[in-house]
């Protein structure tokens, strides 16, 4: 007994007793993978494999090469640099230097005569300085000096000491004049001068001060010692 030829169905060839009974638990499964291997994962191979050649990894980013940096703005930001700032704070420094210096120079080495916003203090000490550098040099700058510390009355006289010191004796490294204690009242004050020459004991003297156009001058002093 012969029968027609059978078409192949869905799950195969039919068999010689009718076509084959579908499958009532639907189509066959993918056969799992042995135990202790994972197998492929509903989104990609599993973690810890490599991805096909070729193809980029799914959901998600590849891993940087090394050596990549980015994108500007990315990553720790970059130190400022503070060296502006470092020469300015010099420079100032040194302006705020160089201006004390020219002012101690101005002060003491531009004239050394006596001024008009001098103290009474000031002026004293001006005056005993500039006496004792004239007795040293009896030079006629030193006198110079000296006499913007007095009044014309004391004037006259340290011109008379001058001339008679220097025809007579000569300069005298041993004199030294300090003057201190400058008090005042009013337009007049005093002070206290003392004296050491050619080695002998100190002697003391009273000074006189009196405020002559809108400065402090030394005045009753050396035409009148007391």
């Amino acid at each position: 007994m012969t029968y027609p030829p059978q078409q192949p169905g869905p799950y195969g060839p039919q068999g010689p007793y009718g076509p084959p009974i579908p499958n009532p638990y639907g189509p066959p499964q993918q056969q799992l993978p042995p135990q202790g291997q994972p197998g492929p994962g509903p989104y990609g191979p599993p973690q810890g494999q490599p991805m096909p050649y070729g193809q980029p990894p799914p959901y998600g980013y590849a891993e940087p090469p090394p050596g990549y940096v980015g994108p500007p703005g990315y990553g720790p930001p970059q130190r400022k640099k503070r060296t502006g700032l470092v020469i300015g704070v010099v420079i100032a420094v040194l302006v705020l230097v160089g201006a004390g210096i020219g002012a101690y120079f101005v002060f003491f080495h531009q004239s050394g005569q006596n001024s008009a916003n001098a103290t009474p203090q000031q002026v004293v000490a001006g005056f005993a300085q500039s006496y004792t550098s004239l007795a040293h040099s009896l030079s006629t700058d030193d006198l110079a000096k000296v006499k913007s510390y007095l009044c014309a009355t004391d004037q006259t006289a340290v011109q008379a000491i001058y001339d008679h010191e220097k025809s007579a004796n000569g300069a005298d490294k041993t004199f030294t004049m300090t003057a201190s204690g400058a008090t005042t009242t009013g337009t007049t004050g005093s002070f206290t001068l003392v004296i050491t020459d050619h080695g002998n004991q100190p002697e003391s003297h009273k000074g006189g001060l009196v405020r002559q156009n809108s400065q402090w001058l030394v005045c009753n002093t050396l035409a009148t010692p007391n």
